[in-house]
């Protein structure tokens, strides 16, 4: 389901929660808590350390309270984000 439609069913009621990968501040995300109940929660304890030690794609990350003031700091996990490009790309420019 796209981001956007997952938000809109979680402010409609239909969600109780979603899980989003985007990269942050988000004007999706922004968006929603200005205009819905929502709040980001912390993602933590023993069963997402053990997650993030076993799976190489997923790095702990903590989102700046300067990025959602209304939110503060919020501790979670995330993914790598890596950027591809064509040959045709040279380094200096990529």
């Amino acid at each position: 389901m796209p981001s956007d439609s997952a938000i809109r069913a979680l402010c409609d009621g239909r969600f109780d929660a979603v899980v989003i990968v985007l990269g942050h501040p988000s004007v999706l995300i922004r968006d929603a808590l200005d205009n819905c109940a929502l709040t980001l929660v912390n993602v933590g304890g023993a069963a997402i350390r053990t997650l993030v030690a076993s799976k190489p794609y997923y790095r702990p990350v903590t989102i700046s309270a300067s990025m959602y003031p209304s939110v503060g700091e919020v501790r979670t996990f995330g993914v790598a984000a890596t950027l591809l490009t064509s040959t045709a790309i040279d380094r200096d420019e990529a």
